[in-house]
């Protein structure tokens, strides 16, 4: 849950077929072979259509902390291979920040943008006021419930998965897009090699 507030695209498989649900008032998509898992075994179908044919189309986020970002092409439908209905909706939330195969769905899809509401310590900011300062394992309880309150939570369930953790603390790590530099190595190589043969190595074989 901690990654929904970074929400910016979900992800369909282009050749899986979806359904569109009614209840009461509200209408979801969903991969048909998932629609009686999610909705009960006779579900209000009113529509289908294939994952090649629902890309593109825009959805109301889970949070609207950067609805701005709507501008710049987030928060449509979009495709990836990644995808599957093995479990789930057959619809994949993706938050490029936290995520490597999120990331490059996004670009393919021309969606530039990237937020992230999580500093370094992996707390959220001020970006999501009503968890700010809580680390993000700590926060999901509290972002489950805010989706209750405002009625985009359609189901809720635990899932038990392999999880990487810090080996030295215990601390349950996250994936996070940081700022990196790379030198281009291979322009410089003959100078570097040339300025080595000056250098007395201890030991020499190094």
């Amino acid at each position: 849950p901690w990654t929904l507030p970074g929400n910016l695209a979900v992800a369909v498989g282009e050749d899986i077929a979806y359904a569109r649900i009614t209840d009461g008032d509200d209408h979801y998509w969903i991969a048909k072979a998932r629609a009686a898992a999610v909705f009960g075994e006779d579900p209000n179908l009113v529509a289908e259509a294939m994952g090649s044919d629902i890309v593109g189309a825009s959805y109301r986020p889970p949070f609207d902390y950067f609805s701005s970002e709507r501008e710049a092409g987030a928060f449509r439908v979009i495709s990836s291979p990644e995808v599957n209905f093995d479990e789930g909706t057959g619809l994949v939330h993706m938050a490029p920040a936290y995520g490597e195969a999120d990331f490059y769905a996004l670009k393919a899809a021309g969606i530039e943008s990237l937020v992230d509401p999580v500093n370094a310590e992996g707390e959220f900011t001020e970006l999501v006021p009503e968890v700010s300062g809580l680390n993000v394992k700590v926060a999901d309880d509290t972002l489950i419930d805010l989706l209750r309150a405002s009625g985009s939570l359609v189901h809720a369930d635990r899932v038990t998965h392999s999880y990487p953790f810090c080996e030295r603390t215990g601390t349950p790590l996250i994936y996070k897009a940081i700022p990196t530099w790379f030198i281009r190595v291979e322009d410089i190589k003959d100078r570097m090699v040339e300025i080595n043969d000056t250098i007395h190595w201890v030991p020499d074989y190094v």
